[in-house]
């Protein structure tokens, strides 16, 4: 089947060769007689479920058509959770369009989650959409490629590519969801006509106008004649409570083809087929500096919407006081280095004065009579581990030593390190007021499960008495470390103050070999003979009741939070919980835990914890299993 309206080619001398003639493995598509449809698992349709409703794109009032020319009276807004930067002919009831086309630059923004980003070309009448475009949309699709994509919606029914009955595919070669093998790129050629015999409403594709397939004109009510509403554009969406992701090129527009996202050679066919000038658009943008739009010349139909928005992992705008805080505080936290050391993983640490470390600006640490060799009193015995790994702590430096005597290592950090913390999320757990525990130990296996965005994934120990916590465990957290690695980390809260690592003054280390922060060398993998694990522990000195963190199998003491600066803490803890947690913002679907699987009783399989161990307020040990 073939549209009986073949639509003409046009002057598209600077266009890229053919994209979509590419893609397939052996050089061709599906034989004739067949269509291509990309294998749809059961996991796609649950996640799908999670798809967000289509922009429904509202206006505050009605355009009234003067002189060939609409005017919009009234503001426009975008629906929950969107964001667009678009040109719009029509949503005239007087306007009569057959079709519409674009040549769009093809880019792949960073999306996270929920979140998608596209740009596309939009026909309407009435509730009657159909769309064509690019998209980067890993509910949708599973991944974070950029894919063609089409939607049509017909009443409250409304559908993606092949996902539900409604859109016929002809071409063998070219499927509607296909992966673009070049981004950043001069772009592709997309349009949509209605057929002039049958009132279907056909997509084509490539320069030279491929018929890929069509939307039959029984399927819609608004849409059976023609459409009074044609946009192009950029659009974006993210959950309630997430930042939006970037938009096009994720820059905004310099007014440069070679460097922003676009849609050009804008065209629109009128009620009789002809290709008519778009002599008047209305711009929409959430933001005026999302968008630019020229019109060089009347004949040459080389319309441009140049569109784009700023790369950024989540909303860093502060006002004047916060910056002024994030400014007090990334100056205190920097101190004078006597050497610089790197990690395998690529981290780099300063190696800081023991007594210029953050720990001290405490206010009541100022006054102390700490010092580089001390050691808690109380020494945890070795527990037997058979099946553990080999330390991990002394590999991880890039030659393999850590900082010399004297001084300790604190991983160097930024002011977009702040800026990004300001989004950690901590939880807090019940305790038992009649309970007295001296201190508790742990070997955890190792992971490394998928988080994205605000997301964190982690398993802890916690020691706790009232609104005083002390933890320590692993963790793969964006927002505190600023990649996806699994990482050690330490928190306690004091009251109402709170602190991860040594991010603030709290925590004093003396070991020189081992940072609080470190990268895990390895990580379990469902199905190895033996897991990677770690051994933490955390033990209250029964003589001046600092709270000291070890480390590895051979209980390395690492460093402790003094008595002093607690108040419940300050004895003994009434609670110790081991708990696997994961967080994720509101209206986001929580990450993996663990191994990202359940329990099957293997521990080749499960995330453990293991050797599960507290003292009692006599430093008497009590163990347990996984």
């Amino acid at each position: 089947m073939k549209p009986t309206l073949a639509r003409p080619k046009q002057n598209l001398g600077n266009s890229s060769t053919s994209l979509s003639s590419k893609i397939w493995l052996n050089g061709k598509g599906c034989p004739p007689r067949t269509v291509p449809i990309r294998r749809i698992t059961k996991e796609d349709l649950i996640r799908q479920r999670n798809m967000p409703p289509p922009e429904d794109v509202t206006f505050d009032a009605q355009l009234v058509a003067t002189n060939n020319k609409s005017e919009p009276k009234g503001i426009y807004r975008s629906s929950r959770g969107y964001k667009v930067a678009i040109a719009q002919a029509g949503n005239n009831p007087q306007a009569k369009f057959a079709g519409a086309g674009m040549t769009a630059s093809i880019w792949n923004p960073h999306v996270e989650g929920l979140q998608h980003s596209a740009c596309q070309l939009k026909i309407q009448k009435g509730p009657d959409i159909i769309q064509v475009g690019w998209r980067v949309d890993p509910t949708l699709y599973g991944d974070t490629q950029t894919r063609l994509f089409v939607h049509f919606q017909a009443g409250n029914e409304h559908c993606f590519n092949t996902l539900c009955p409604g859109y016929v595919q002809v071409n063998p070669a070219i499927p509607v969801d296909m992966t673009f093998k070049d981004v950043s790129s001069r772009g592709d050629t997309m349009s949509i006509n209605r057929d002039r015999a049958s009132g279907n409403w056909w997509l084509y594709m490539e320069e030279d106008h491929s018929p890929v397939g069509y939307w039959s004109q029984r399927i819609f009510t608004g849409l059976a004649s023609f459409a009074m509403n044609v946009q192009w554009g950029g659009v974006v969406y993210s959950p309630p409570s997430v930042p939006e992701p970037p938009m096009g090129s994720s820059y905004l527009p310099v007014g440069d083809t070679n460097l922003d996202a676009y849609c050009r050679e804008l065209t629109v066919l009128n009620d009789k087929g002809e290709t008519i000038d778009v002599d008047n658009v209305i711009i929409h943008v959430d933001n005026p500096r999302l968008w630019t739009y020229r019109m060089p010349s009347l004949e040459s139909f080389e319309h441009y919407l140049l569109y784009g928005d700023l790369l950024r992992k989540r909303e860093t705008k502060l006002s004047k006081l916060e910056d002024l805080e994030i400014e007090k505080k990334f100056k205190l936290l920097n101190k004078p280095t006597i050497k610089t050391i790197k990690t395998i993983h690529g981290d780099t640490y300063d190696c800081v004065d023991f007594y210029k470390q953050p720990a001290f600006d405490h206010p009541l640490l100022k006054n102390h009579n700490f010092h580089p060799l001390m050691k808690p009193t109380l020494v945890r015995a070795k527990k037997s581990s058979e099946n553990s790994s080999t330390s991990l702590s002394l590999k991880i430096w890039l030659k393999g030593k850590g900082c010399p005597p004297g001084t300790v290592s604190i991983r160097r950090i930024t002011k977009e390190d702040l800026i990004r913390q300001k989004y950690a999320a901590t939880s807090r757990a019940g305790n038992n007021p009649k309970a007295k525990f001296a201190g508790a130990g742990m070997a955890a296996s190792i992971w490394n499960p998928h988080v994205e965005g605000q997301q964190h994934s982690g398993y802890r120990l916690k020691v706790q008495n009232g609104s005083d916590i002390v933890q320590v465990g692993w963790r793969v957290d964006p927002t505190l470390y600023g990649d996806t690695q699994t990482r050690l980390f330490i928190h306690f809260q004091a009251g109402n103050k709170h602190c991860f690592n040594i991010l603030c003054p709290g925590f004093v280390l003396v070991n020189t070999k081992i940072p609080v922060d470190k990268t895990f060398k390895g990580v379990s993998h469902r199905g190895d003979k033996a897991s990677w694990e770690d051994t933490m522990s955390i033990d209250r000195d029964q003589v001046n009741g600092n709270w000291w963190l070890y480390l590895d199998e051979n209980h390395t003491p690492i460093g402790f939070w003094p008595q002093r600066i607690f108040t419940s803490l300050a004895s003994f803890a009434t609670n110790v919980d081991w708990v696997g947690v994961v967080y994720s913002p509101p209206s986001v679907p929580e990450p993996l835990m663990g191994s990202g699987y359940f329990p099957v009783r293997n521990t080749g399989y499960d995330a453990c914890c293991r050797a599960l161990t507290f003292l009692n307020d006599r430093g008497e040990n009590d163990n347990h299993t996984c």
